[in-house]
């Protein structure tokens, strides 16, 4: 299990990425996707899972005996599935096709313009490329930090924290900058 969060121009966005395996039971998975989904209320959130169940609301032809308990969730969580019935397989080896992955976002999501779709792109694996977009722009935020060789940043901020502005933009000045590139 992987979650990491993203920061778009108007909100944040936490990405969950999950797996079950065929042997294993499909509630602890979810179980673990609980306790992420939550630590963040009120957060918008997008699920990408392998959990190895059939149901025809993701692609499959039937539906098989474990798929009530992540329905259950999905309902639970007020969670939307974004597959699409009819796309192409997500898994496929020799002449075994299936749909086990399950793309889920929350409710708050779904007035986003969200497209979903499997590509026929070769992946190098029995599994397809899922590509999953959202209309929005990724907000870049940049933090400052000041590397110093041996720690002692307290001291460091205490005596030039006043200078360092002043600093920064002298060394941002063309002649500054020309002689950082090429030393004389």
């Amino acid at each position: 299990m992987v979650a990491f969060k993203i920061q778009t121009s108007s909100f944040p966005i936490t990405i969950i990425s999950a797996y079950s395996s065929p042997g294993q039971n499909v509630h602890t998975t979810l179980q673990e996707i609980q306790e992420i989904i939550s630590s963040l209320p009120e957060e918008k959130i997008i699920i990408g899972a392998d959990l190895n169940e059939h149901n025809a609301l993701w692609g499959y032809r039937s539906n098989d005996n474990r798929d009530k308990d992540i329905l259950d969730f999905i309902l639970g969580n007020n969670l939307n599935i974004i597959n699409k019935p009819d796309a192409l397989p997500t898994f496929q080896r020799n002449n075994i096709v299936g749909w086990p992955d399950l793309t889920l976002c929350s409710q708050s999501l779904i007035d986003s313009s969200i497209n979903w779709e499997v590509l026929e792109e070769i992946s190098l694996s029995d599994y397809r490329y899922i590509e999953t977009t959202i209309a929005s722009t990724v907000a870049n935020q940049f933090y400052k930090r000041y590397k110093t060789r041996h720690g002692n940043h307290l001291r460091f901020l205490n005596i030039l924290g006043k200078e360092i502005f002043h600093l920064e933009r002298k060394i941002k000045q063309p002649e500054i900058q020309e002689n950082l590139i090429t030393p004389q």
